[in-house]
């Protein structure tokens, strides 16, 4: 499985991006994450038959459990790679799915580091891994 975590920033901050990292590191042994800063998010070249989810504030949030399963369904119909495209005002019209993180304004970054952990600790979910609580 690959992953396309795409978000409007120029570059990411080392703060947020040695978190970013770790969970990318944990996450590898079950996906291939791939980070995607973009100036404009509404030019993003997808590639070809990629499942396409929008993570927006304005969408309704998921729990850990159901992001797994959605994942899981993902695999399953045939996906073989999802891209996420982070942003707190742009939706891309042609998505397949589309889910929050927090109800919050928090910034971008600050969302990636969420995605990232959530992302991780859906795997763990998917392979009967204890993660803490």
């Amino acid at each position: 499985m690959e992953i396309i975590l795409h978000i409007q920033a120029k570059k990411l901050d080392r703060q947020f991006n040695s978190a970013i990292n770790e969970y990318v590191k944990r996450i590898s042994p079950f996906a291939t994450v791939k980070i995607s800063t973009h100036g404009d998010i509404r030019n993003i070249p997808f590639k070809e038959g990629s499942y396409i989810i929008n993570v927006n504030p304005a969408h309704a949030l998921i729990s850990s459990t159901y992001m797994a399963e959605k994942i899981n369904d993902i695999c399953v119909t045939g996906y073989s790679r999802i891209e996420l495209i982070i942003s707190n005002s742009y939706s891309y019209t042609g998505s397949h799915f589309d889910f929050g993180i927090s109800y919050m304004d928090m910034d971008s970054q600050l969302v990636l580091v969420a995605l990232t952990e959530q992302l991780y600790r859906a795997f763990t979910i998917l392979n009967n891994i204890t993660y803490h609580k």
